[in-house]
């Protein structure tokens, strides 16, 4: 036993200990070649701080599952240049060139967590939202994969990135998207107006993605009114096996709450411009 650990790097003792025993063998380069396109992950898209820590807790019941919401690398900054790329041209429409930027830039950071995964026999769930726009080239990568798309409320979204301090020029806005075509513009727009663009901006990016997908691979799920039948739902479509008693519990668990609000509500002329910008948020339920 001492013998294998000491031919065996520290990043690989790392991936045994998330993982678990490897069941068969695979190499990279056998990854690449042969098993992508049988793989089955998992990806759910959103502007962020819409229920992806509250469904990875549910997930993480399923013990043949292997659930990534703080993977390293996390993406952030790429899924703004992936952004970028695409609307350089068109979402429908990406240059070749692009897409193996993109592509290689995703297996460069989860070609361990793949391998992995097809070793152990573990299925992959990334609920980080820092690969929403890489959506397009994931699906290219993993034909079998599926999608879920998480809506929050514009106005609960907008509160949240004001009480974060998104679009405020601290160091977390370099992952955040700007209008391509109104960048030397941007700094004339208000706040709540840049938040509520990325909000409409980012839920735009994927239904336009989802138009070509089968209903089978792509579902959205509005995280609103949380109910014990859309969860299961959800997570039917997804076959995650969690007991309908444990998703009671945790439907009145709300995570990532804010400890201090800098208004506590949003003024009628703040709301008045969210539904501007965002439309009516009832569209999505």
């Amino acid at each position: 036993m001492f013998k294998t650990l000491r031919n065996i790097s520290l990043d690989e003792i790392k991936f045994l200990l998330e993982f678990g025993r490897p069941k068969r063998k695979a190499s990279i380069f056998e990854l690449r070649t042969k098993y992508l396109e049988e793989m089955e992950p998992v990806f759910f898209l959103s502007t962020g701080r819409a229920g992806t820590k509250w469904f990875t807790n549910i997930i993480r019941k399923d013990r043949s599952i292997k659930v990534l919401h703080n993977a390293y690398p996390s993406f952030a900054v790429q899924n703004k240049f992936a952004y970028d790329l695409f609307h350089q041209d068109n979402l429908h429409n990406m240059p070749l060139k692009y897409f193996d930027c993109i592509k290689e830039i995703y297996l460069t950071g989860r070609e361990n967590y793949l391998r992995y995964s097809f070793k152990t026999g573990k299925r992959l769930i990334e609920t980080n939202s820092s690969i929403t726009f890489f959506a397009p080239v994931l699906a290219k990568i993993f034909p079998k994969s599926k999608f879920v798309h998480l809506i929050r409320p514009a106005e609960e979204f907008v509160l949240s990135g004001l009480n974060r301090g998104y679009y405020t020029n601290n160091p977390q806005d370099l992952r955040r998207i700007i209008p391509l075509n109104m960048r030397n513009n941007w700094d004339k727009f208000s706040q709540v107006e840049k938040i509520a663009w990325l909000w409409k901006e980012t839920n735009d990016f994927i239904n336009s993605f989802g138009e070509d997908l089968d209903n089978k691979y792509i579902k959205k799920f509005y995280f609103k009114d949380l109910q014990t039948k859309k969860v299961m739902d959800l997570l039917d479509f997804i076959d995650i096996n969690a007991g309908t008693g444990f998703i009671k519990k945790w439907i009145n668990k709300p995570l990532n709450t804010q400890k201090k609000s800098i208004s506590g509500k949003l003024s009628n002329a703040n709301r008045n411009t969210i539904s501007k910008i965002c439309g009516d948020v009832d569209i999505f339920s």
